[in-house]
């Protein structure tokens, strides 16, 4: 049995429900760059409704930076048939942001053949653009982690095949190299632990741990002059959890050393232990300058500073508290943070209680 040709309202009605429901954003414009339609996703994406973009021109939602190009390109030439012309701009949106797009470009033509116009299917290209400069930097934090300590050990290693080195020098020399060996070590032993906990393979050696115990042993084999640490400890029963002391200890340490870095010299950190009904908490703040609100949504992904790869004062790839998080969510728990700016932050973590063995 042939199939029946759907009616012109039925097409119609298809094609509307397309145009409404897709992501990309399909507009029309005269050949001054007047638009005369929009798919209703433009609010979404620059935040116009299908009533306010109509009649604008797209010059004005573009970056003066691209009007040249597209004039080039679009102004002075008939193009024919030609579709699906690639294309790149900036879009301003209603509240002032810039947008990168990806565009296709089709001429449209008269009854007679001439142009009247152009159809343009753009694609919010932003994901695209933040992922680009994320790697970017990623590539500057790893490579600028990896360069400092190989600099200092190469350094190191050189002024000591010297015929003439004192061993008292050559012991200062000996600890430099070791140390930046345990920096390089580390940064690897990070990357490796959230490479496994990411494809869900990261093991824990699980026992029952006295959390009081735990954050005081962290704290005799945790070497710090610069801060003072404050140890504030709820009176009554020791809360006890189910967890990896090792990994545990290694959170400690992260959010500890997130203080120091956050804080100035000789300001005092604080580690808070707080217990309720089936959960126990433990907070460590800093006197800091708080984390700006632009960081909030993403302190905890990998390769995040709330400073800039070329501005930053510390070492670091960004990595403890990406490694942080998926070692608490490892164990059953939770962790976050409140802050102010200009007062410091407070990074707490939350853990199930277990009971004690008998």
């Amino acid at each position: 049995m042939k199939a029946r040709p759907l009616s012109k309202k039925k097409t119609e009605a298809l094609y509307r429900s397309y145009i409404e429901t897709m992501e990309d954003w399909l507009w029309e414009c005269d050949l001054k760059g007047n638009i005369l339609f929009s798919s209703p996703s433009v609010e979404k994406l620059l935040g116009y409704s299908e009533d306010e973009i109509l009649g604008i021109n797209v010059f004005s939602l573009l970056n003066p930076d691209d009007h040249e190009m597209i004039l080039l390109r679009f102004g002075t030439k008939h193009l024919g048939k030609k579709a699906n012309i690639p294309l790149t701009t900036r879009f301003y949106t209603k509240k002032g942001g810039e947008m990168w797009f990806d565009s296709k470009v089709t001429a449209l033509s008269d009854s007679h053949g001439e142009q009247k116009g152009f159809r343009v299917l753009s694609r919010d290209l932003s994901e695209m653009k933040r992922l680009e400069a994320l790697r970017l930097e990623v590539t500057s934090v790893i490579s600028h982690e990896i360069r400092t300590p190989l600099t200092a050990i190469h350094g190191a290693l050189t002024l000591l095949t010297t015929e003439s080195m004192r061993p008292k020098e050559a012991k200062s020399f000996i600890q430099v190299a070791y140390k930046n060996s345990l920096r390089l070590k580390d940064l690897v032993e990070n990357l490796l632990d959230i490479k496994d906990s990411k494809e869900g393979v990261l093991k824990y050696d699980m026992e029952i741990l006295e959390v009081k115990a735990l954050i005081k042993d962290f704290m005799k084999g945790f070497s710090i002059k610069t801060h003072p640490i404050k140890l504030k400890l709820n009176r009554g029963p020791a809360p006890h959890i189910r967890g990896d002391k090792e990994r545990l200890t290694i959170v400690l340490s992260n959010l500890v050393k997130n203080a120091m870095k956050a804080s100035d010299e000789g300001k005092e950190i604080t580690i808070t232990i707080k217990t309720g009904k089936g959960w126990v908490r433990v907070l460590v703040k800093d006197k800091g300058k708080g984390i700006p609100k632009e960081f909030h949504p993403i302190i905890f992904d990998s390769f995040v500073q709330a400073e800039s790869v070329h501005t930053r004062k510390h070492e670091g790839a960004g990595l403890g508290l990406t490694l942080c998080r998926q070692i608490i969510e490892g164990h059953g728990g939770q962790i976050d943070f409140v802050t102010e700016e200009g007062k410091g932050s407070t990074f707490y973590f939350q853990l199930p209680t277990v009971k004690r063995n008998p």
